[in-house]
This record gives C-alpha cells, structure tokens and sequence, in this order.
C-alpha cells in the first residue's frame, strides 16, 4: 500500500505521472491509464479525480485506480440526493448539475 496525494487542480495526464512512480507502473500502464482506463464514459474523462489522499495497494490496475478516484468524487454528491427544500433532486453525471423535479 502507498500513500498518494492528488492535489486540486491536476489533468489526467498530471495524476499519471503521480501514480506511476508511487505504484511502480510501467509506461505501458501509465499510458493504459490515461488512453483507457479514464475514457470509460465521457463524463468521466476529466474533472472526476477528486482531490485527496489515498491510500492504494501496489500492483492495482489502473483501471481500478480510475474507479476508487471516480468513487471518492461521486461520494461527494451522495448528500445531494436527500430533499432539498421539499424538492426531490438528483445529480446529472454529465455536468454534475443539480436537476430539482416537484416532490
């Protein structure tokens, strides 16, 4: 497991050169992540690597690199979906707006 900090404000491309060394991933993975791993959906291609520190076993896929940091991002609007003001809402994964609908 290695400790890695993703400060605010990174590119994909950024978080890369952050991961690859602490993890010991290879160009080829390095690459993988960046041209694959976080191009699943396209909202997922940039602005969902949330901030923070995390703690990551070595050897995990960069796939699943890309999952744990969606998670944690998505985790953040997990609050969002209880009633506002009396109005049900929901969070559009897309342009994580806020979309209210009459309760």
């Amino acid at each position: 497991m290695k400790w890695v900090v993703i400060p605010p404000g990174l590119r994909k491309e950024e978080i890369a050169a952050l991961l690859a060394p602490a993890l010991g991933w290879t160009t080829k993975q390095k690459t993988e992540w960046i041209k694959k791993s976080t191009t699943t959906k396209p909202e997922y291609i940039e602005g969902v690597y949330a901030p923070d520190t995390y703690l990551i076993p070595v050897g995990e896929k960069p796939a699943d690199v890309a999952t744990r940091l969606i998670a944690k991002f998505n985790e953040g609007f997990r609050s969002l979906s209880a009633p506002i003001h009396g109005k049900e809402h929901k969070v559009d994964q897309r342009s994580h707006a806020c979309l209210y609908s009459s309760a």
